[in-house]
């Protein structure tokens, strides 16, 4: 009878030391939420950011969850977010934010989502970069364009001087988008 008893204490020692180790891998919600982003798991997303216990969550590389969800273009996702109380224009340490991830990724949803609940068009991060330069620079024309709409300053320079004329002209090479930022820097 005492060896019996013995073997299931043990049993039921390891499983609560397996469990408690389960648990503590796991982490907060945020966490959780933030890795389902990163793995690109929308629905699993979707359920987690239904209980996320930190809306302004950050990784260990200073990303919102926020950020993270803008830049994938997960639409659902960001309207939760900002529904709870996340910070639109909260900054990462390079001084970017959740338009500049979404502009960077041409998810033109998601900057019309962020514009309209109030996001900064033209803060500019730690080197001086804006949405409106990262979208420019990616060739993404209809992000471009509805930047410009809603009164994005063509004419704000990077640290080294650089508009998002020069970013288009640089590297996307893309002439629908030099032609716009032209026209709007005459217009100015």
């Amino acid at each position: 009878m005492k060896q019996y008893g013995f073997h299931s204490l043990c049993v039921i020692f390891l499983l609560l030391c397996s469990n408690y180790n389960i648990l503590a891998q796991t982490g907060t919600q945020a966490e959780k939420l933030m890795n389902a982003l990163k793995g690109k798991d929308l629905q699993n997303a979707l359920t987690l950011v239904q209980n996320v216990d930190s809306v302004n969550y950050r990784d260990k590389d200073d990303f919102s969850l926020l950020m993270s969800a803008s830049m994938r273009g997960y639409t659902e996702v960001v309207i939760l977010l900002l529904e709870k109380g996340a910070t639109v224009d909260l900054r990462s340490n390079k001084g970017e934010t959740a338009l500049m991830e979404a502009a960077h990724q041409g998810q033109t949803a998601v900057v019309k989502l962020l514009l309209d609940k109030g996001a900064n068009m033209d803060l500019q991060s730690n080197i001086g970069g804006t949405a409106l330069m990262k979208a420019s620079q990616e060739g993404h024309i209809e992000v471009v364009r509805l930047l410009l709409e809603r009164g994005a300053n063509s004419k704000l320079k990077s640290k080294k001087g650089r508009t998002a004329y020069d970013y288009a002209d640089d590297y996307s090479k893309n002439r629908v988008i030099r032609t716009m930022l032209l026209k709007d820097m005459k217009k100015k």
